[in-house]
């Protein structure tokens, strides 16, 4: 018997609890997985199941014609034909389900329907479902979504079927309930009339949210019972590791199945959230999906694969050429595509497609100009290359090819420095730090230009008076602000400004849950700067693809006194990281400060073992309210990476004068001695020099150009 699914990578956890559980009961049975995005082939070497590719299942032109005009939920469920009819070359019968199922019985019985019916289904329910007080019922979204369940169908040699589904699939498995469509399984609904599927009733299969009001589950002295009959298999749809509090995330902001009144399902899905984590949830939940990019970067949103879709079947019944294909072609070519006219008399300025469906699908940008391809074409050409971007009717991700679309333009100069997009003058940390930035950098002699951002809202952005005209356009732009108003930053600068050779993001949130960086944001950084260690991993947690760090420090100005410094070298940040495990330390005066924040016991217990020979080392537990005070004394610090809540005073500091050493800490304990040797040699070297005007911009990690 075999069984398969469909993933991205960031489901690998969810078919691995799929695999072993189908296994534990089939044992002499075998899974197959179709892995959508990982071209390395990261995935296959010691799993339980045998790994397939795109190309096992369907030709490499097609599939980058579906991975363009679908989405990853569009996707996933549009390659189900084409992995059965490969499958079923292999066996009699194939059974697909969906990655969140786990199976707990064996199902003999259904691969037996499935053989001598050619197909068996499973309804999302098998008796009337109640009506809420509202008269609302999950009949409603089911009438909307279809009469079958497609997380799971069993395949046997009915291959007119899996031919037929496949030809709908190919450019119709689109979300579209207004329309009848809702990815492969409103397509579904036809089979009963046309071929003669088996219509299992089981109340043990596919037991899942919507059908739960219907479906008690019990514990049996042989495993779980549903209304008295084994449960065969439980679909997790919609089930989040991260919010086990829902049974389903997609019951919406009113869940009609509470877990706290149901303790039958609490029980399940507390153990499902846990095989989940054993089986790697935390590591590869977090990836992004691989195809949401085209191969040079950009990114590709709904309205581009719509155009895509719509040229690709109208180029089938030879209206138009094909599209070009940005896996195929490349992202040039496609852009070039989307920023042109199929229209004949379009004028001096064509509008192209995807401006031309943001203009039609927009009242306001039709009141505006009503004649975008004649009368208003200069007109909306400025607007795209403009306002467009800044108000979010154009992604971001696309600002960087606007140029070539919307007309031609004088490439922009960009000159060594920085330019600082902050909240100045508003007295937050953003502010604070912002400030410091630009005051250290403008010691250690780098050219710095500042932009401020105006209080929250899109109506203060657009009224805020800039003279742009007046701008340096400089290098590097740092933008110092919360996480969910970047869009914002980046949407209120001129869009040739954000074209600039390197762009970074200084995070700093207030207290409360961290909003993520949307994904078409992260394309334009090349790295987002924490303020501390902790939270670069916080943030390299929820932006596994993105270069996160802590912010990198400019060398200031030595100072030529520090009035007899009682500290020869300062270590903070993450010294347990650095130093644990080493067997000795280095003589010479050295303190090393640890921080109150995400230290166990056991480590600080080690390095002080470690340094008890060296009397010249001293260890103190500080709190972070004492640090600016060691950092006043020290006549050079080396920074391990920044502690919660001091790179203030770091600043500070390196803002008076103390020199600042940034040194990563190693990540292998054995290097730990030749990493203190070689700060200690650092340190020395910076206090002895009496050169007031040090080389500054080598030494500063900010890749200036």
């Amino acid at each position: 018997m075999i069984a398969c699914t469909v993933i991205a990578r960031n489901y690998l956890a969810q078919a691995r609890v799929l695999t072993r559980s189908f296994l534990d009961h089939h044992p002499d049975g075998s899974v197959r997985v179709l892995v959508l995005d990982d071209p390395e082939h990261e995935i296959g070497s010691g799993e339980d199941f045998r790994v397939l590719s795109p190309s096992d299942v369907l030709p490499p032109d097609e599939f980058a014609r579906m991975a363009t005009a679908y989405g990853i939920v569009e996707l996933a469920t549009a390659v189900k034909p084409a992995l059965l009819r490969h499958l079923l070359s292999e066996a009699p019968v194939v059974a697909y389900f969906d990655p969140d199922i786990q199976i707990f019985a064996p199902l003999n019985d259904v691969f037996d329907a499935a053989a001598e019916h050619g197909i068996a289904l499973t309804p999302h329910s098998t008796s009337p479902l109640p009506r809420e007080g509202d008269g609302t019922s999950t009949e409603d979204v089911i009438l909307d979504a279809g009469v079958f369940n497609l997380g799971f169908i069993a395949m046997g040699q009915c291959t007119e079927a899996v031919d037929w589904w496949d030809s709908r699939l190919r450019r119709e498995c689109i979300i579209d309930p207004a329309h009848g469509r809702f990815v492969d399984q409103r397509w579904v609904d036809l089979f009963p009339a046309y071929f003669t599927p088996a219509i299992l009733r089981d109340p043990g299969l596919n037991v899942a949210w919507w059908n739960a009001p219907n479906r008690a589950v019990i514990s049996g002295p042989d495993g779980p019972l549903v209304n008295g009959s084994p449960l065969r298999f439980f679909h997790f749809s919609g089930y989040d590791p991260d919010r086990p509090w829902l049974l389903s995330t997609h019951q919406g902001p009113i869940p009609r199945v509470l877990l706290s009144d149901r303790p039958d399902l609490r029980a399940l899905t507390d153990a499902y959230r846990q095989r989940v984590i054993d089986a790697g949830y935390t590591d590869w939940r977090p990836r992004e999906y691989g195809l949401a990019l085209a191969p040079d970067g950009l990114l590709l949103d709904e309205r581009m694969r719509r155009l895509y879709r719509d040229a690709l079947r109208a180029s089938e019944r030879n209206e138009v050429a094909e599209p070009p294909n940005p896996f195929t072609h490349g992202d040039d070519a496609f852009v070039a595509w989307l920023g042109t006219s199929d229209s004949p008399g379009a004028g001096p300025w064509p509008l192209g497609r995807y401006i031309h469906d943001v203009w039609e699908q927009s009242p306001e940008l039709r009141a505006r100009f009503a004649d975008p391809h004649r009368d208003d074409a200069e007109a909306i050409r400025q607007w795209a290359g403009k306002e467009g971007v800044q108000d979010g009717m154009l992604p971001p991700s696309l600002a960087r090819h606007l140029t070539p679309i919307v007309g031609p333009a004088e490439p922009p100069v960009f000159t060594p420095g920085l330019h600082i997009v902050a909240p100045f003058g508003d007295g937050s940390d953003r502010d604070i730090i912002a400030s410091r930035i630009a005051r250290v950098a403008e010691a250690a002699g780098i050219a710095v230009s500042t932009t401020t951002l105006p209080p929250r809202g899109r109506a203060a952005v657009s009224d805020f008076a800039i003279d742009w005209s007046q701008l340096e356009m400089h290098e590097v732009n740092i933008f110092i602000t919360e996480s969910d108003r970047l869009p914002e930053a980046i949407h209120m600068m001129p869009p040739a400004l954000v074209t600039a050779p390197r762009n970074y993001a200084v995070i700093r949130d207030d207290v409360g849950p961290y909003i993520p960086v949307p994904d078409a944001c992260s394309l334009f950084l090349d790295a987002l700067w924490a303020c501390s260690t902790i939270r670069a991993r916080e943030l390299s947690a929820a932006h596994p693809n993105t270069s996160v760090e802590v912010i990198p420090l400019p060398p200031a100005r030595l100072a030529t006194d520090r009035g007899g410094a009682a500290l020869s070298t300062l270590v903070i940040g993450d010294s347990l990281a650095v130093l644990r495990d080493a067997g000795v330390l280095p003589s010479g005066p050295l303190v090393i400060a640890i921080d109150d924040v995400g230290h166990s016991t056991e480590d600080e217990e080690r390095l002080r073992m470690a340094a008890s020979g060296s009397p010249a080392v001293d260890i103190r537990r500080v709190r972070p309210t004492d640090m600016p005070a060691l950092l006043a004394e020290a006549a050079a610090i080396v920074v391990g990476g920044i502690p919660h809540d001091l790179l203030i005073p770091v600043l500070d500091a390196q803002a008076a004068g103390v020199p600042i050493i940034n040194a990563p800490a190693p990540q292998d304990a054995g290097s730990c001695l030749a990493f203190l040797t070689a700060i200690l040699k650092e340190a020395a070297v910076h206090s002895a020099s009496a050169d007031p005007e040090p080389p500054r911009r080598q030494r500063w990690r900010l890749p200036l150009r």
